[in-house]
């Protein structure tokens, strides 16, 4: 009897060890709400092995003494759901959104089930009818709504927002690799608004999802050559390659440039003691003015699927610069009612290396998921500074490094239905040395230790609405050769996310995030402007702190608008002039309070067939806060517009932009202007079947007014006024463009990549 007893219990215990447990929630594609009593089946092959109800929320759980390969869900009046995978499904099934019925004439019809919303990301799967007619992810992204991408260099614009993060399978990519994946591969793409933890104070992360069943390679050589008024050129080589098999992905980019640019400047500068020097006067046309930038960046990526849910990366990247920044002025010189004129030059010279390498895991246990950073940079530039006028000659070489480890650590969970926890916490040590090379004195050093804690809980009692509430950290402690400084605060944080209607989706977010001061800023090193002005750094400069209360409304196919309330505490960016007693000015960096409210109105549009408008409006005002309590206000106005069409006889697509920034704004002690606009045209085909790409971009200034960029500061012991051309922005030049895809390779394990299998009809 005791045997057959223990016979019996380790029968028992093999069942139930062999046994498998699948959840899930079914929700109304049109409502975003739980669906009760929708029908769930569970198939391994074709063996019904398990099945359920779902509960009045939408949820289910389902045991089966087999591994599930084939789920199927059907609900009356709703489309069915099918989703098959023979390594067998993932235990938690996710959110599964099923549509009413839907049927498209002649063209493919996308319903809103391949949207996905949550309170801060909006996920969007990718079908073989998106991916069609498609050689790149960049040419992939356009077909999303909100997407506004420039066919010259790929630069993004999303909802209004331009401040972006790429990443692929959730790893930071340079825009060279992240922009030319091969379609093909993409899974899905997410969006997620106001980042946390290691993306803090960002706007936006987009992440490219990759299918992990894809065995093959693409090579993608690229080449652009640009040539402009004034000797504007540059050229670009690069190339970008992508190998998978089984459960490795590797990846390697890397591009060399060569550019030349002239521009002209001028100034004039009065100083206190009746002391008065300027320059030539400004003629965008006669450039004095040249810049040389000979650059090679190379990366290395390798991602391994350690299990199922579990994935390890590696990335290494090195950056190589040599520049030479060389500016002649035709000086003017009055002295006490004395005239004297001469030349002057201010030269910069510098070689930088840049190296980073980086270790990626991310990873789910049951219902917890895991995402854990560790990166390593280091830099090294040698630069040396020139300034000679009239017989007087001055010489500052200097060799700077930075060394910066740092470490994060994410996790997130759902507590219950209705509740999700998430936290972060990343710490980072920077160490800066810069050293006179004439004297090879350390001019400067610093140790920097910085933390970040952040703890978050969400409610969502329903799919269409979530709040979130948590508190944030923040730790700074830097010790340098002239003091030592150290701030602590913490701070409450909040996000809401509603969808009233189903067009209808409404953000609203708190939250605070630091920015740190670099070397330059820093630096003790003093190197000569002219006879009167000395620049150094700031080593007691402090770290700022940002505090942004934001709100989004989008309502679908109509527009998206962004209130931003930003307050940056302690800002360590702008310039600040002093008087030494020296009777020398000293041009530097202080600490001080700037606030800004920015709206942004944007809209995609389709004007008719193969005809798309994009349009983004921006308005900013600013208050620039100074010890004294002098406030100084401005305003700056935006607008980029973008056409897109597409003349189908002969396979040519047109992309026309304008973009024009308009701008008065202060600066601690002055004001900056910046009056520019430019139009762009772009001429986009594909040749031999979609493997060899060109483009032709023609981009040439539109101002609407007096074109103007420069600062000017009246001070009592200083006045200047400057202007610059910006001609490497604005133009006129032309660019041509090549690139090839090749690419073979195909999916493993077939299966339809959508929330809802007959979303596409």
């Amino acid at each position: 009897m005791r045997k057959l007893f223990l016979l019996c219990l380790i029968m028992l215990i093999s069942v139930t060890t062999m046994a498998e447990s699948y959840s899930g929630k079914i929700i109304s594609g049109n409502k975003l709400q739980g669906l009760a009593d929708a029908t769930i089946q569970l198939f391994n092959n074709n063996v019904f092995v398990g099945g359920c109800k779902s509960k009045t929320d939408g949820s289910f759980s389902v045991n089966t003494s087999q591994k599930a390969t084939r789920i199927s869900v059907s609900y009356v009046g709703l489309e069915s759901y099918t989703r098959k995978d023979s390594l067998g499904l993932p235990e938690n099934l996710g959110v599964i959104a099923l549509s009413t019925h839907n049927v498209g004439l002649k063209e493919v019809t996308v319903t809103g089930t391949l949207k996905q919303e949550t309170y801060n990301k909006d996920i969007y799967l990718i079908t073989d009818s998106m991916r069609k007619g498609t050689a790149s992810s960049g040419q992939l992204l356009e077909k999303i709504p909100g997407f506004l991408r420039d066919w010259e260099n790929d630069k993004l614009r999303v909802n209004g927002e331009e401040d972006i993060v790429l990443l692929v399978n959730d790893v930071e990519k340079s825009s060279d690799y992240a922009m030319r994946i091969n379609p093909k591969r993409i899974k899905k793409v997410e969006i997620t608004y106001n980042p946390t933890g290691k993306y803090e104070g960002r706007r936006m992360l987009l992440n490219l999802s990759l299918f992990d069943d894809y065995i093959g390679w693409d090579f993608v050589p690229y080449t652009n050559l640009q040539y402009g008024k004034n000797n504007m050129n540059q050229e670009t080589v690069g190339e970008s390659y992508t190998y998978s098999v089984n459960k490795l992905l590797f990846n390697i980019t890397s591009a060399f440039s060569n550019v030349v640019n002239k521009e002209s400047d001028s100034f004039t500068r009065m100083y206190a003691d009746n002391y008065e020097r300027s320059s030539q006067e400004f003629d965008s046309g006669n450039p004095n003015k040249i810049g040389k930038k000979l650059g090679y960046d190379i990366s290395l990526g390798a991602e391994y699927q350690l299990a199922k849910g579990h994935s390890l990366s590696f990335q290494t990247k090195g950056t190589f610069n040599q520049s030479l920044d060389s500016t002649m002025y035709f000086i003017t010189e009055k002295d006490n009612g004395n005239v004297a004129q001469y030349e002057q030059w201010n030269r910069d010279k510098y070689y930088s290396n840049d190296y980073n390498v980086g270790l990626f895991y991310r990873g789910s246990f049951g219902k917890l998921y895991v995402s854990s950073d560790l990166t390593y940079d280091y830099y090294n530039v040698r630069e040396k500074r020139t300034y000679w006028s009239n017989s007087n000659l001055s010489e500052t070489p200097t060799l700077g490094n930075k060394n910066y480890v740092f470490y994060d650590l994410s996790i997130s969970r759902p507590l219950s239905k209705h509740f999700d926890f998430y936290a972060d916490y990343n710490l980072a040590w920077r160490k800066y040395n810069d050293t006179d090379r004439n004297t090879d004195e350390l001019k400067y050093w610093s140790k920097n230790i910085r933390h970040f804690m952040l703890a978050m809980l969400t409610w969502h009692p329903v799919g269409s609405f979530y709040v979130s509430g948590g508190a944030l950290w923040l730790g700074n402690s830097d010790d340098n050769n002239v003091g030592h400084i150290a701030n602590y605060s913490w701070s409450p944080m909040g996000r809401l996310f509603y969808k009233p209607w189903r067009i209808v989706t409404i953000r609203s977010n708190f939250h605070i995030s630091a920015m740190y001061p670099n070397l330059d800023q820093l630096t003790a090193t003093e190197y000569q402007i002219d006879s009167k002005m000395i620049h150094g750094g700031n080593p007691l400069l402090k770290s700022s702190r940002l505090i942004y209360l934001d709100a989004t409304m989008s309502i679908d196919k109509l527009f998206n608008i962004i209130f931003v309330n930003f307050y940056n505490k302690d800002m360590n960016e702008s310039l600040y002039y002093s008087l030494l007693p020296t009777g020398m000015v000293k041009e530097s960096y202080k600490n001080a309070d700037w606030h800004r409210m920015m709206f942004i109105l944007s809209g995609d549009y389709k004007l008719f067939k193969d005809c798309n408008l994009g349009v983004n409006l921006s308005y900013f005002h600013d208050v620039a806060s100074v010890e004294e309590g002098i406030k100084r206000k401005g305003d700056i106005w935006k607008m980029y517009m973008q056409a897109r069409y597409k003349i189908s006889p002969l396979k040519l697509n047109v992309q026309a932009s304008y973009d024009l920034n308009y701008a008065t704004t202060p600066t601690l002690q002055g004001k900056y202007t910046k009056h520019l606009g430019y139009a762009k045209i772009v001429l986009n085909r594909l040749f031999s079947n979609g493997k060899l790409e060109g483009t032709l971009t023609a981009t040439m200034p539109a101002n609407i007014g007096k074109r103007k960029f420069g600062y000017e500061y009246h001070l009592p012991y200083f006045t200047t006024v400057t202007n610059s051309s910006r001609n490497s922005t604005y133009g006129p030049y032309v660019v041509l463009g090549v690139k090839m895809f090749l690419h073979g390779g195909k999916q493993v394990r077939m299966r339809q990549n959508s929330f809802n299998v007959d979303a596409e009809k």
